[in-house]
């Protein structure tokens, strides 16, 4: 385990904003109902974005006006995970900082977004760039299935992140 990750997460651990929130009984359960339900509201708006690219529910309203419509949501959830994740780490640093599942799960989410802000970025521009000409669309059917199942593996890491052992207690 990497050294620093772990004097980091100990420093985190002995910090007194650590202690003041592990001492409030009730942040930790309403922080983590925040963050599932963000979750939700994230992974819905990739399936309602993507499953039309992959002309899965029939494609009744043009991939751009749903990426318009949907990706501030999805931007919103991006938003609450992070600060909800932020406030996780400061109540109990040790298994997320120390965890390979969790540094994964960081690097997958990257990706994912990485790919949304890519659809949305071109569809803003030019909301008929994915329908122009076959590589095109493979192109886009290919980043949805591949964003789907990060999203699929994100989820999968997370929760491993709380089994996977870690380098202390």
């Amino acid at each position: 385990m990497n050294h620093f990750l772990v004097e980091f997460s100990n420093w985190i651990q002995r910090s007194s904003i650590s202690g003041s929130l592990r001492d409030m009984a009730w942040v930790m359960p309403t922080v983590q109902s925040i963050h599932i339900a963000a979750i939700g509201a994230v992974i819905i708006s990739a399936l309602m974005i993507y499953l039309p690219v992959l002309k899965v529910n029939g494609g009744a309203e043009p991939v751009a006006a749903t990426v318009r419509r949907v990706m501030p949501w999805a931007w919103r959830g991006l938003g609450l995970l992070v600060l909800t994740g932020v406030i996780e780490i400061l109540v109990a640093p040790r298994r997320p900082l120390q965890s390979p599942a969790f540094h994964i799960k960081m690097i997958m989410i990257v990706a994912a977004f990485a790919i949304a802000a890519l659809f949305q970025r071109v569809t803003s521009t030019d909301s008929e760039f994915w329908a122009r000409s076959y590589p095109r669309i493979f192109i886009a059917k290919m980043l949805a299935i591949v964003s789907l199942l990060l999203f699929a593996a994100i989820i999968f890491a997370g929760r491993l992140t709380a089994y996977v052992p870690y380098g202390g207690r």
